[in-house]
């Protein structure tokens, strides 16, 4: 499985992955879509469009990472009980540029799909108030579930924002 992307245009689309022509297309004024499937791992696209109906010309370059693996986080505190609402980060090791983002659910988990094969990342989640914090750096290889543990000096039950930096 790969990373599909859909574009509409209706003139002229051009897009190059990692400085190779992947789509170059040109049509004849009416809307056209075209489909790209992206494999595993890291691509840097640079997109142009041309619209001669609204009078556009776009360009955009985006970096991403494709692939089919999952990974499963799930954020405890030190008595081992889920925390739900952490913001928690993922970052490509490789390009770290590329990040994703999510909250932990009522059952103190995130869910990351889409990730390349074998990357390394780094995952971390901070409680602000105590700047205790839990940190962890996997290969997507090796793991598809990381649980990790939010320490404190001193636990206070007032404590539930936890923000990751």
């Amino acid at each position: 499985m790969s990373t599909t992307i859909s574009l509409h245009f209706s003139r002229a689309l051009s897009i190059l992955d990692n400085n190779v022509v992947l789509v170059q297309l040109s049509e004849s004024s009416q809307i056209s879509t075209t489909t790209i499937i992206l494999s595993d791992g890291f691509h840097h696209l640079d997109i142009s469009l041309l619209d001669e109906i609204q009078n556009i010309e776009f360009y955009q370059a985006i970096d991403l990472a494709s692939g089919t693996r999952s990974l499963k986080v799930n954020v405890l505190n030190q008595q081992h009980k889920s925390v739900e609402n952490i913001s928690v980060p993922l970052e490509l090791v490789d390009c770290s540029h590329i990040t994703y983002e999510y909250v932990t659910n009522r059952l103190g988990e995130v869910i990351f799909h889409y990730l390349p094969k074998h990357v390394k990342i780094n995952i971390e989640a901070v409680c602000m108030k105590t700047k205790r914090h839990a940190f962890a750096e996997i290969d997507t290889l090796n793991y598809q579930n990381i649980t990790v543990v939010l320490h404190y000096d001193e636990y206070d039950l007032s404590d539930e924002e936890y923000v990751a930096i």
